[in-house]
Parts: C-alpha cells; structure tokens; sequence
C-alpha cells in the first residue's frame, strides 16, 4: 500500500460517501468532492469511490512533493486539509505553523501556500527536531479557521473529526 493509498483511505474517514446538507456551501458532496466545484465529476451521476481516488491522484490534491515528506501526518493533513478548504490554504496553514514555530527570522518560509523544495526542507527540519509541534500548530491554525467560517451545523464535526 502507497501512502496516497494510506492518505486516501484516511480521507475517506473523514469524508464518508455522499452529503447534500442544505447549510453545506459545497452542495452536492461524494468522497470530499463538490458538485459545485467540480462538476465534471457528477456529469455521468455520483462518482464512485475509485473516480474519486484517481481524481485526488491527478497532482492537484495529492502531489510528488506529500511523497517527499519525512512526516506521514504532514503529508495526510496537507492532503486532507486540500481537500477540505483548498490546497493553497493548507499549504498556508502549513507554512504559517512553521514560521510560528522557526527560532530565527532568516529560516521563515513564504507564505504563499506553494509546498516546494524548501517548504519540503523546512517541515522535515521541524518534524524531525520537534516531533509533532508542526502538526498541532497546523490543526490549530485550522481549527480557528473553522471558527471564523462556523455555520453553526457544521463546526462540532469539523473540530471533532479533524483536531486532535
């Protein structure tokens, strides 16, 4: 088993199959996937769980650079944060733990929500020296993410699946 096998299987624990909540922004929802922001993928119905997996392969949600990670959980929270509020925002939630957490102005990273070379360098670095301090700060930084957007239905599970 890969660890896109192993990020996917974890997104799928948390994503479940199919939600159509009238309160969800995202609307029609199969494996993580919004109707509204993907509708390709619901011209020929709900996609089925192996469309969704080839889907999130494609390089967009899952990347070369999750592969190079030394921190599976990095690599699974980039992912699943991705799909939950959009790569560019994990990635700044990533980059932001980490400059939160850097001792020294001239190690911070650009927050610009693009994981390279140096972002990649620079979690490793972290993970390795500091265990589990980039991951929490990361959940932190979305955790008050989900704060600031709450609709009210949607926070509890939100926060009690992703946050721990």
């Amino acid at each position: 088993m890969t660890r896109f096998d192993r990020a996917f299987d974890y997104l799928m624990k948390l994503e479940g199959v199919l939600s159509d909540h009238p309160a969800d922004p995202g609307g029609l929802t199969a494996y993580g996937i919004t109707k509204r922001d993907h509708p390709k993928m619901f011209e020929n119905g709900i996609p089925t769980k192996t469309q969704a997996k080839a889907f999130y392969q494609n390089g967009e949600y899952w990347t070369d650079e999750y592969e190079l990670l030394a921190s599976e959980r990095i690599a699974f929270e980039l992912f699943e944060c991705g799909v939950l509020c959009g790569v560019n925002t994990a990635g700044k939630f990533m980059q932001r733990a980490y400059n939160l957490l850097v001792d020294g102005s001239a190690n911070v990273l650009k927050v610009d929500g693009i994981i390279g070379p140096r972002s990649v360098t620079a979690f490793n670095f972290m993970c390795e020296r500091y265990g589990n301090a980039l991951y929490r700060t990361a959940n932190c930084l979305q955790g008050q993410y989900f704060i600031e957007i709450n609709n009210g239905f949607f926070l509890r599970g939100w926060m009690g699946k992703r946050l721990d």
